[in-house]
C-alpha cells in the first residue's frame, strides 16, 4: 500500500515540475507567437505615431474653419440649387420644399413650418445701419465709355417702417472715383431705394438726374455670402433692365 501512495505522489511530483518547465521553457511554436505579436504591437504604435504626425501636419495646412467660412459654403451651395419658388417668392428652407411671399418674411408673424421667415439672422438690418460703408471695384461692360473705377458705397440714412416690416427704405451715397469724368475729386451720386430681408437685395437708383452718366441706372446689391458685410452687386438700366456693370462689395 505505501508503494503505491509513493508512486502517487512521484507522479504528481512529476507532473508539476513538467507544468513548471513548460512555463519557464515555452515550446518554439509560442516563442514565435509571443514574437510576432511583440513585433505587431511595435508596428501599430509605430503607424499611430505617424498617423499622429499626418494629423498635425494637416492641422497646420490651414486655419480653422470660421463661422463665416460655413456660412459662406452654405450660401453657395443654396445658390446653385434648383429653386423651384415662382416670383415674388423665397423658401423656406429645411427637409421639403416651401415658400412664402416676400411680404410675410420678417413681418412679426412665423409663416415658414420651422420659422425661417422670422429668425433673427434674416431679420438683422446690420447691412443698412445708417454709416455702413461698402467698397469695390466696378467694371462696365456695356452702357458707358468708363474704367474699372473703385467705388464706396455709404448708407446715410435708413427707415424701418413698422406698417411695412419686411423691407428698410434707404438713403446712400455713391462714390466712384473714375478718371473719365475729368474731375479732380471723386464723384458723389446720392442713392435711394431699399433693403428686402427676404432675398437680400438692396436696390438703389439716383435720386436725381446727374450729369456724370448717360441714362439712370439701378444698383442691386445681393448679401449672398452668408453675412452682411459681403455683396454681389449689378448696373442695369432702369428702363430695359439690360445689365452693364458688376462689382462686389466689402464692409469696411
Amino acid at each position: 500500500m505505501w508503494t503505491a501512495v509513493v508512486i502517487v505522489v512521484l507522479a504528481l511530483s512529476a507532473s508539476t515540475l513538467a507544468r513548471h518547465h513548460d512555463d519557464d521553457h515555452p515550446s518554439v511554436k509560442e516563442r514565435v507567437n509571443r514574437y510576432r505579436i511583440r513585433s505587431q504591437n511595435l508596428h501599430i504604435d509605430d503607424l499611430e505615431h505617424h498617423v499622429d504626425d499626418l494629423e498635425h501636419a494637416m492641422d497646420n495646412l490651414s486655419r480653422p474653419l470660421t463661422t463665416w467660412d460655413v456660412n459662406s459654403l452654405k450660401a453657395r451651395v443654396y445658390k446653385n440649387e434648383e429653386h423651384k419658388c415662382p416670383d415674388g417668392e423665397v423658401s423656406c428652407g429645411g427637409d421639403y420644399p416651401e415658400c412664402i411671399s416676400h411680404l410675410f418674411v420678417c413681418d412679426g408673424r412665423v409663416d415658414c413650418h420651422n420659422g425661417q421667415d422670422e429668425v433673427e439672422s434674416v431679420c438683422d438690418s446690420e447691412v443698412v445701419h445708417v454709416g455702413s460703408t461698402y467698397q469695390g471695384v466696378l467694371e462696365w461692360d456695356s452702357c458707358e465709355y468708363l474704367p474699372a473705377a473703385n467705388v464706396i458705397l455709404t448708407v446715410t440714412n435708413s427707415y424701418h417702417s413698422p406698417y411695412f416690416n419686411n423691407r428698410v427704405y434707404v438713403r446712400a451715397t455713391l462714390v466712384s472715383d473714375s478718371t473719365k469724368f475729368d474731375r479732380p475729386h471723386p464723384v458723389a451720386i446720392p442713392m435711394q431705394g431699399h433693403y428686402s430681408f427676404a432675398d437680400g437685395h438692396l436696390v438703389l437708383r439716383p435720386s436725381s438726374h446727374t450729369e456724370h452718366l448717360h441714362r439712370p441706372y439701378v444698383v442691386t446689391c445681393t448679401f449672398n455670402f452668408g453675412d452682411h458685410a459681403h455683396a454681389d452687386c449689378t448696373v442695369k438700366e432702369i428702363a430695359s433692365l439690360h445689365e452693364c456693370a458688376k462689382f462686389r462689395i466689402v464692409k469696411v
